[in-house]
């Protein structure tokens, strides 16, 4: 299933998508900056660009045929 997760690199985000990835989920990781989030972690998923202070829209690719978003973003738990 495609799931699609903010803040999927923070301290509850990263377990939350190790957990995900194993079971076989397609994850997108909603972020500011892919390259860095992409070497903070060990597991596979899409890391996808985008800043919720933008007007920028979600490209359709990404969000096409999920199954939920999961958000995590905001202040450090």
């Amino acid at each position: 299933m495609k799931i699609l997760v903010t803040g999927g690199t923070g301290m509850v985000g990263t377990g939350l998508c190790r957990q995900l990835a194993k079971l076989g989920h397609e994850l997108g990781i909603l972020t500011r900056n892919p390259e860095r989030a992409r070497s903070k972690v060990s597991f596979d998923a899409q890391f996808v660009k985008w800043d919720a202070l933008t007007d920028e829209w979600i490209d359709s690719k990404y969000t096409t045929g999920l199954l939920c978003v999961v958000n995590l973003a905001g202040e450090p738990l």
